[in-house]
């Protein structure tokens, strides 16, 4: 009862446009991996963030002995379907350049790297929990740093460096985790930074006591993504 017509005929034709960059800085979810598309070519994403204090005037006891930093993130997601193949190798390196919360900051920012502060080769899981110090926690990635890392917090607390975020942000400026590319195939895994158990926490010991001490990735921390596309490896046709 409607007027209708239809055709089969019509041609489409249909191209993508490559954007310059698009801006990444405060977004829910972050990215870090490498995929292989026999289109679009290799693209690897990484992150940088700041971490921060949870209070004011940090100091450690005396005779304090580390036995481990660590950074945890925790896992959202995934796209690509390497999930229980491939092992990937992520790197965690301390920033060399200030980044700020009042910036916006676009995905072909260039990064300046101080030096490397943890390296992990592992296969992600994101269904099973953990279990940390006998609390059960949700699946996330959980990266071993460099010791003198915590030692360098430790002699910053001496100095009343670590008084305020503003001096710690200063003394170290965060974080930026990246990815080995892999050789083919590959994923691209999404963070929540924002959850509370996505953090880098130090455990250390005196002769009495063991004990830890967490600095946190919050809303008040400066954070973006970066993505770099090798166009080398995608099909020209």
């Amino acid at each position: 009862l409607i007027d209708a017509q239809y055709t089969d005929t019509i041609t489409i034709q249909a191209v993508s446009a490559r954007e310059d960059s698009v801006r990444t800085d405060r977004t829910s979810l972050y990215l870090l991996g490498s995929m292989n598309d026999p289109i679009f070519g290799r693209s690897n994403a990484s992150f940088a963030t700041q971490i921060r204090l949870p209070a004011s005037n940090i100091k450690f006891p005396e005779n304090i002995e580390v036995d481990s930093i660590v950074l945890s993130l925790t896992h959202n997601g995934f796209y690509g379907d390497d999930k229980n193949a491939n092992p990937f190798t992520v790197e965690v390196w301390e920033l060399d350049e200030d980044i700020r919360i009042d910036t916006a900051y676009y995905s072909n920012k260039s990064i300046l790297k101080k030096s490397l502060i943890g390296t992990a080769t592992l296969i992600p899981n994101l269904e099973d929990s953990i279990y940390i110090q006998k609390q059960k926690l949700p699946p996330h990635l959980r990266i071993k740093l460099d010791k003198q890392l915590a030692e360098n917090f430790i002699e910053a607390a001496q100095q009343d460096i670590l008084s305020s975020n503003n001096t710690f942000i200063e003394f170290f400026k965060g974080i930026y985790v990246t990815s080995k590319p892999f050789s083919v195939g590959g994923a691209i895994y999404y963070f929540d930074l924002l959850s509370s158990f996505s953090n880098i926490t130090m455990y250390y010991r005196t002769p009495s006591d063991t004990s830890s001490f967490t600095f946190l990735i919050n809303e008040s921390c400066a954070r973006f993504n970066v993505f770099n596309n090798d166009y080398g490896f995608a099909n020209s046709d």
